[in-house]
């Protein structure tokens, strides 16, 4: 049987007896109280009421001598209301069972109350007193014996209630008999428990030790095994079982701890090798003495020019000033309290040495430093140096400056080309060209007595660069100046300048000269442009709102009034990818009027509203292929301009199959654009003019350049915002054409 069978069952059995001593109790108080209560009642009732019948035959008799007295018959109605009270008395009486004896002391009243009542008429009747008196001797027995019966009913009564409380005390001795009954059962219970868990504890403790002696690291103990049939036995079992396997676990973890420790010594190694290979210099120092440790990667040696660290101190590897040691000396300062490891982030930023410059075997190299700290239980004692290669990085970022500054440069060149007059720049120009070409010729001979001529020269040219706004010319020239005048404190007089002054000035001026003919194109020193574009890019530059080179340049070029054609030349592509995407014979696109000198910004405006408009008419205006050769047509499109008044006219056309009217207003109604009432009242150019509304399209499916309803809609749209209008003139079988016209 298990420990848990046999458990249940001591405390089943100790929940039963309770349960049953508990259920009687309370079922033995209640019979005790209930028996009690009632016989209280019962007596307290019947005594009472005996009272009130000896108090009611009283009061009868003393009504009666109260009449004979009085000699008053009224009061014979009072005998009528004791009656009724004495016969309500008996009434309740025997409601509780008490019917015979109860019904003999009714008679007994009647027998009396009736008497009485002849006896007191035969009074009022004859007021014969004497013979009243006589019979009155008769009645009074009656009520000696009435009152005798009540008398003893009452006494009845009382023995009865005598009676019941001895059964009450009778019940409750043996409830108390019963309640130490089960109480001795239940110590029993108690005390049997008690030896059964004993019995259970002492290999409960045996099991304890050997769990510890487990935990202490004795696996050679074995566990003494008792036979038992509980789970005590199985326990045991189980921890004899576990210590044998546990012992095997060890030895096996033993052999593998060897061998992980032969693992991790070569991983070591392999760190090692790794740590030697790799492409940053890596060593550390100790913080209290700032003494490097010899170990460090291979690259480190490399980057410093050393064989070894051993022997080297900080400041010698670093090759830092006195000045720098200095700082570095009070940086470890900072870092060496114990609480600002928290903050090493803060204070890697105040690291002084972030970036050096050192020559190792003849070559210049810029480190980079990074630190990071190296703690011993929480304690900052060493920091460790990262030292990356950053040269290529740092010749990259000169590279970029360099050509930010070319860029600076070309602005300069552009602000000062523009606002000074073309002719005065040339002159400019050539006047320094030919101080050059001299400087260049003159023999090396002669430069001894013209270092003042050439001073002079440089600081005058140095004038006009900078009043026509040519910073970059004037900076190159006040160096080359300062150079001038240095040599000649040195040297006393100018005897052999180097020749790469007279390189720096002729390389500047290929650079300005590249820029004005970039500017002005084939015009020497004039250039005809809009004036209103000029003011703005002037005001641009001025503002510094223009710093990309090529956006001024793009500016600067439009600035040019081009020809009709060449404004044209770009739409010629459009032409060129349709024929590769259909096979519709089409012409090369006509450029009519090509040498008239347009301005950019009519051109510019309509450039979305051209694109359209050729694209429709390669896919929508030109017949197919099999049309095409069926009438011996070759697709031709053409654009033209011309000037009304004070409006620009730009024409689009093909001679193609025209507008189908009909088909465009039936697609119109089909997709909802306009009803059919309405499509009937339209005239044929109110129909012609539904192309131009947004979802009309005559194509059914759509391809890359048409069948959407939108590339028409969109030029109307865009003339509308440019304060024109958009029309077409369309005759079928002949073509079609699209007048813009852009007001100037």
């Amino acid at each position: 049987m298990s420990l848990q069978v046999k458990f249940a069952l001591w405390v089943l059995l100790i929940l039963t007896a309770s349960v049953a001593c508990l259920g009687y109790g309370i079922y033995g108080s209640r019979r005790v109280l209930a028996s009690a209560q009632e016989a209280r009642l019962r007596s307290f009732v019947a005594l009472e009421t005996a009272n009130g019948l000896i108090k009611t035959v009283d009061e009868t008799r003393d009504l009666f001598l109260q009449i004979l007295n009085e000699q008053d018959g009224s009061l014979m109605e009072s005998v009528a209301e004791h009656e009724s009270a004495f016969q309500a008395l008996v009434d309740s009486l025997k409601v509780r069972g008490e019917g015979e004896e109860l019904d003999a002391i009714q008679r007994d009243y009647a027998t009396y109350t009736n008497d009485g009542k002849l006896l007191l008429a035969r009074f009022i009747k004859d007021k014969n007193l004497d013979a009243v008196r006589k019979q009155a001797s008769q009645i009074g027995p009656l009520a000696r014996a009435l009152n005798e019966r009540i008398s003893g009913y009452r006494r009845f009564q009382e023995r009865r209630f005598q009676g019941s409380l001895r059964i009450i005390e009778s019940h409750a001795q043996r409830l108390s008999a019963l309640s130490m009954a089960v109480g001795g059962i239940l110590i029993l219970c108690v005390l049997g428990m008690m030896l059964w868990l004993g019995t259970v504890l002492r290999p409960i403790r045996t099991l304890t030790r050997y769990v510890q002696s487990l935990r202490d690291g004795d696996l050679e103990s074995a566990l003494t095994i008792a036979k038992r049939s509980d789970e005590i036995f199985v326990l045991q079992t189980g921890f004899e079982e576990m210590r044998l396997a546990l012992k095997a676990h060890v030895t096996d973890l033993e052999t593998k701890v060897r061998e992980r420790t032969r693992s991790l010594e070569l991983a070591q190694k392999e760190i090692h090798d790794v740590f030697q290979s790799i492409e940053q210099g890596i060593f550390t120092f100790a913080v209290a003495d700032i003494a490097l440790s010899p170990q460090a990667s291979r690259r480190t040696t490399m980057l410093f020019g050393v064989e070894t660290l051993a022997g080297v101190s900080l400041a010698e590897l670093l090759r830092l000033s006195p000045e720098q040691e200095s700082q570095l000396r009070e940086w470890v300062k900072m870092i060496a309290h114990p609480s600002r490891v928290r903050h090493w982030a803060y204070f890697k930023r105040l690291f002084p040495l972030k970036e050096l410059w050192v020559e190792a075997g003849g070559i210049t190299r810029c480190l980079q430093l990074d630190c990071q700290p190296i703690l011993t239980e929480g304690i900052l004692t060493r920091v460790m140096i990262l030292a990356t290669d950053i040269t290529a990085t740092r010749q990259m970022e000169k590279q970029l400056d360099l050509e930010r500054q070319q860029k600076t440069d070309f602005l300069d060149y552009v602000n000062a080309l523009l606002a000074a007059e073309p002719g005065e720049i040339k002159e400019f120009l050539d006047d320094v060209g030919g101080i050059v070409a001299n400087l260049r010729e003159l023999p090396r001979a002669r430069w001894q007595g013209h270092g003042e001529w050439i001073r002079g020269r440089a600081h005058t040219l140095k004038g006009l660069a900078g009043m026509f706004g040519l910073h970059p010319l004037t900076r190159i020239l006040h160096a080359i100046e300062n150079d001038l005048e240095q040599a000649g404190k040195e040297m006393g007089e100018l005897a052999d300048p180097p020749p790469t002054w007279v390189s720096r000035l002729e390389h500047e001026l290929a650079n300005i000269e590249g820029v004005r003919h970039r500017i002005y194109g084939k015009y020497e020193t004039s250039l005809p442009v809009n004036r209103d574009r000029y003011e703005a890019l002037l005001a641009d530059l001025k503002n510094g709102e223009l710093r990309e080179p090529d956006k001024v340049l793009k500016r600067v070029l439009r600035l040019k009034v081009r020809s009709f054609e060449e404004h044209c030349r770009k739409y010629r592509y459009l032409v060129e990818h349709y024929r590769g995407f259909s096979d519709k014979r089409v012409e090369d696109l006509e450029i009519g009027h090509p040498m008239d000198a347009v301005d950019d910004g009519p051109m510019e405006a309509c450039h979305e509203c051209i694109v359209h408009l050729i694209r429709n008419a390669l896919d929508h205006g030109l017949e197919d292929r099999v049309e095409q050769e069926r009438l011996g047509k070759k697709g031709r499109i053409c654009i033209d301009h011309s000037q009304e008044e004070a409006w620009f006219v730009l024409l689009v056309s093909d001679n193609g199959r025209g507008v189908d009217a009909d088909a465009v207003t039936s697609a119109a109604v089909a997709q909802g654009v306009v009803s059919e009432a309405d499509a009937a009242a339209m005239t044929q150019e109110q129909k012609c003019d539904l192309i131009f509304r947004e979802g009309v399209t005559t194509r059914h499916r759509v391809n890359e350049y048409s069948g959407r309803g939108l590339g028409l809609h969109v030029v109307r749209e865009q003339m509308e915002h440019l304060g024109g209008r958009v029309e077409v003139i369309s005759e079928p079988g002949q073509g079609s054409v699209f007048r813009l016209r852009i007001p100037l």
